[in-house]
């Protein structure tokens, strides 16, 4: 059951400030303030709590996500090869052809780096591939962004099939100015406002009629502390 949820955001520019620049400036601000209620929508969406705003398939109550181990002895603040193998094999599969990597911007160095030794010889396979500026892992996109955990924390890895997260929203993003409602400050308010919801669509991890493994459209790290 969805129930939106009200989302809202405010700024207040001084009168000075509009009349002193050029005609654009509020039309700048309120195009600001909506890409942040945008960003804040897929913070939600990554970790929200299910409490008045969306339930984020990160957050501990989100009762479908899967949690992989780190592997024994692996290194605090780490990511090794064999993660992104055990997180792959506990995907959905019905879900493996449109699941796409989240991870943390600060593992890029790592990710650049990281590659594992196949044949006698050894010879270095990269596991992060590059094509035009594109990278995949294990053949899905690879996506980074500063709304995963830090490195080295749970969620800072996050493999997800979003087609499995159903979201709702009544109307869309309200954007209003007003030069009345600070008239005694002498200033300028933008608003912005939405009403929405949303939360995984799978109940629980999935059982398979056949294996051992329990597979998810969701699928991330444990902490590497």
């Amino acid at each position: 059951t969805l129930e939106p949820h009200g989302l809202k955001g405010y700024c207040s520019l001084s009168n000075e400030l509009v009349r002193g620049s050029n005609a654009g400036l509020v039309s700048e601000f309120s195009n600001m303030i909506g890409e942040a209620v945008g960003w804040t929508v897929d913070s939600a969406f990554l970790s929200g709590t299910g409490a008045g705003q969306p339930l984020g398939v990160l957050n501990d109550a989100c009762p479908c996500t899967i949690e992989v181990a780190k592997e024994t002895g692996q290194a605090a603040d780490t990511l090794v090869f064999q993660n992104f193998v055990k997180m792959y094999s506990r995907m959905l599969p019905s879900s493996r052809n449109d699941a796409e990597w989240f991870i943390t911007n600060d593992a890029v160095p790592q990710l650049l780096t990281l590659s594992f030794a196949v044949g006698t010889a050894g010879e270095r396979i990269p596991v992060m591939r590059e094509t035009d500026g594109k990278f995949t892992l294990l053949g899905r996109p690879v996506n980074f962004s500063e709304k995963m955990a830090a490195l080295g924390d749970r969620g800072d890895v996050l493999f997800a099939d979003w087609r499995m997260y159903a979201n709702a929203m009544v109307g869309s993003v309200t954007i209003s100015g007003s030069e009345h409602a600070l008239f005694t400050s002498d200033s300028y308010a933008v608003r912005a406002t939405a009403y929405l919801d949303g939360g995984p669509l799978l109940e629980n991890a999935v059982t398979h009629y056949k294996g051992a493994l329990t597979t998810s459209a969701f699928v991330t790290l444990a902490e590497r502390a």
